[in-house]
């Protein structure tokens, strides 16, 4: 079976040549292996600067995935992978948008079909009540690829931008 990648997602920004075995249907969810990849790759640019902590019990508390703390703040990350679609449960959207309100607060997102690939990292406001449609999302910011780099540079700007507002 050919897929067919004509209809390209309007935030598209990394695109595959036509896959002839994955329906959007066959694409595993990898969340927990990209987020190690990309806490791999802040560690190895940043090691230095940042602690962060990853949160195993987000299914009761709707606690984000991890905490990274360093240069005297500490901020929220919540990993998802949309294939095209991810689930968040309830609590966990509410959670976080209560975090983005009173502290910082954010979404990455891992976006794949078998034409589309890309990084988005989005406020959670924008996800609550979603139901992880992507179409119905607006990005912040949006990366070509799996952009674990990118986002560790967006995490390190995160940090500066919010020492530079407390002086």
């Amino acid at each position: 079976m050919i897929v067919a990648c004509a209809s390209i997602n309007r935030f598209a920004t990394s695109i595959r040549k036509p896959q002839t075995h994955k329906t959007p249907m066959q694409i595993e969810k990898r969340e927990t292996e990209l987020k190690l990849e990309q806490l791999d790759v802040l560690d190895k640019l940043y090691g230095d600067l940042f602690f962060a902590q990853q949160h195993q019990d987000v299914r009761k508390s709707g606690q984000p995935d991890v905490s990274l703390s360093g240069l005297h703040s500490t901020t929220w990350w919540e990993y998802k992978h949309a294939t095209p679609r991810f689930s968040s449960p309830g609590i966990q959207e509410n959670t976080c948008a209560r975090l983005a309100a009173r502290s910082f607060c954010r979404y990455i997102i891992y976006f794949e079909t078998p034409c589309i690939f890309s990084t988005w990292i989005v406020h959670p406001l924008e996800v609550k009540d979603k139901r992880g449609i992507m179409n119905l999302i607006h990005p912040e910011w949006i990366f070509p690829g799996f952009a674990h780099d990118k986002v560790a540079e967006y995490m390190k700007r995160t940090h500066d931008d919010l020492v530079r507002t407390r002086r």
